[in-house]
């Protein structure tokens, strides 16, 4: 599958990680991708550039993209590029991360799947806290 991954946070990093483990075709996209590869010694593919810039997209090889991540740190610009992503080139599955833990289920009718990591990491804390036993 041919995955692009819109950001170098460090959610993006970890996703690329596991996606070229898992034997993917994987595209990084961020300003300062190939100074991040390079530094981290990782092994993949890379464009310089804004995400929600066409030609970047296009480079990055967004017409032949089974799926795109938008995990940057950038609300705004991964939700515009999910729905370039989604609208323009009709790219299957996308997935944005989001912040906004009021909002985020706004943009769940755009066609892409969003994450918020605050909502998840409220969920993941709260199953765990059930099932610790507390002393009164």
């Amino acid at each position: 599958m041919q995955i692009i991954v819109l950001g170098a946070s460090r959610a993006g990093l970890a996703l690329v990680r596991r996606l070229i483990a898992k034997e993917h075709e994987v595209v990084l996209v961020d300003p300062e991708a190939s100074s991040i590869v390079e530094k981290l010694k990782m092994n993949v593919v890379y464009v310089d550039g804004v995400i929600i810039d066409l030609d970047v997209l296009r480079e990055a090889g967004i017409d032949m993209a089974d799926a795109l991540c938008a995990v940057s740190e950038n609300e705004n610009q991964n939700l515009m590029a999910s729905q370039i992503a989604k609208e323009m080139f009709q790219v299957k599955h996308v997935i944005t991360r989001v912040f906004d833990t009021d909002d985020y289920r706004l943009f769940d009718g755009g066609g892409f799947v969003t994450i918020s990591s605050p909502e998840l990491t409220v969920g993941a804390f709260t199953v765990s806290y059930t099932h610790l036993t507390l002393p009164k």
